[in-house]
């Protein structure tokens, strides 16, 4: 990918679609991960929900997460998740702005992923054409 980005010529469009996450979440703490290869960048999605749905597909998906520290009630549960969403829509707006490029936001509604990247390619669509 990064290999992709340094090749980038003015004028010539290529699309690379990048899964990334700003920030790994251990035991309640953010991680910050590494965000300066995002300069080559063109534009920034951000796919977001909200902290109950997240909690709610946590808890379905039954995966072994080490995000929330254990003994958390569900209201404290929300209320840290909203802080983590916050703060990675916070962190995406600033290196948006940094780099001084387009940043949207798309909501991964409750039925899933299809939704989300119908809106990617309505917005995609726009960008590049």
């Amino acid at each position: 990918m990064l290999e992709t980005l340094r090749q980038k010529r003015p004028g010539v469009r290529t699309v690379l679609l990048v899964d990334a996450h700003l920030y790994n979440y251990k035991q309640g703490q953010m991680i910050e991960g590494s965000t300066n290869w995002m300069g080559g960048l063109d534009s920034i999605f951000l796919v977001s929900t909200d902290a109950n749905s997240l909690r709610d597909r946590m808890i379905i998906d039954a995966k072994a997460r080490d995000i929330l520290p254990s003994g958390l009630g569900k209201s404290e549960q929300v209320g840290m998740l909203t802080y983590f969403l916050d703060a990675t829509e916070r962190k995406a707006r600033e290196i948006a702005k940094q780099y001084g490029i387009p940043f949207y936001v798309i909501q991964n509604p409750e039925n899933g992923m299809e939704t989300a990247i119908q809106d990617f390619l309505r917005t995609h669509k726009r960008f590049v054409f």
